[in-house]
Formats: C-alpha cells, structure tokens, sequence
C-alpha cells in the first residue's frame, strides 16, 4: 500500500516500547532504529574499564534500559508522540545532512531543522521530557567527510562483525551532546 494525504504519519518501534526504560533514541527511519536495536542488544559497559564490550545475553544489555522509535523523516514530528518520551532522556540520532546551496543562500541541513522541531515539539507538550540531547556529527553538525545522508546504519554498518560494531555505537555515542539552548 502507498501512503496517501489521506493517511497520517506513525512512528516505529512502540511494538517494543516499555514505559520502564529510562532513555528513547529517535532514529530517522526504522533501517537506523533496526540497526541500533541490533548492536544496542549486544552492547554492556564493562564496569572495570568503562568501556563497551559485546554480550550475547541481552538481559546484560544497553538496551535493557532503551527503547528505540523511529520517524518516517527528519521533518515530521506529530505532538501524539511526545508522552512517549515523557520523563525520559530522549536522544534524537539523525543524519549528517549536508547544508544545500539555494542561489547564494546556504540552506540548514534537513535534519538539523528535524531536530529542532523534534525538541521543540517535545518541550511544548506537556509530556516534557527529562533531557533532551543529539547527535552531533561534527563541528559544523554534520560529518564532511563522509557523504550527506550518512547515518547510523551506515556507521555501525562499516563494519560486518558485531564486536566491531559495539566498537562503532562507542564512537557513536561520544558525539551526544544536549540541545543548545538557542534551539
């Protein structure tokens, strides 16, 4: 089936969400929420090193305490969805879009505008999150070396074992800062 103007937008993953789980990642389109759910279940914090190290038990796992939901695209952000981020560490991961050139006018990248929206939404409602924090690919908010639209299934995908891959969401993961407060 094709999605009409007549259909409204969902999000992914509330099959899974459990109200008990303090943190929620927002991914941009379910293939990055499927591939953070995967390394996510294999990933534990080593506490004698404080590092990520792979576990095939689940029950020892970073997502115990994660649900991961996922947008149909960075621009759309439905005020339904924010009591599921109510009282939660919400983690908004989008792409590394590139700023686009519009006659001489540099253009915000999409998923830096998503984000925002995504922020603002959630601190309007009254289902206001605990914190509110994303994924900064770089100085600029976006990775240059690597092509626009770079996401988290490109990154964690960069490698095709799954220990290497807890070693990626690592990297990943470092570059989770909080909104600035001008957003």
């Amino acid at each position: 089936y094709y999605a009409t103007a007549g259909l409204g937008h969902s999000i992914f993953g509330t099959q899974m969400y459990d109200k008990d789980k303090p943190i929620v990642y927002i991914c941009e389109g379910p293939w990055d929420a499927m591939a953070l759910y995967e390394v996510l279940r294999h990933t534990r914090v080593c506490k004698e090193t404080d590092s990520y190290v792979y576990t095939d038990r689940t029950a020892e796992s970073l997502y115990t305490r994660a649900n991961i939901l996922a947008v149909p695209g960075c621009t759309t952000f439905l005020e339904k969805w924010a009591f599921l981020c109510h009282k939660k560490d919400v983690i908004i991961l989008y792409d590394s879009d590139h700023p686009r050139k519009n006659k001489d006018k540099e253009i915000e990248p999409g998923s830096i505008v998503g984000t925002k929206k995504f922020a603002r939404g959630l601190k309007a409602s009254q289902y206001e999150p605990k914190s509110i924090k994303f994924l900064k690919w770089g100085d600029n908010l976006f990775n240059p070396e690597k092509p626009s639209g770079y996401d988290i299934r490109d990154h964690l995908t960069e490698s095709k074992h799954i220990k290497n891959r807890v070693i990626r969401l690592r990297q990943l993961l470092k570059k989770i800062e909080p909104i600035p407060e001008k957003w």
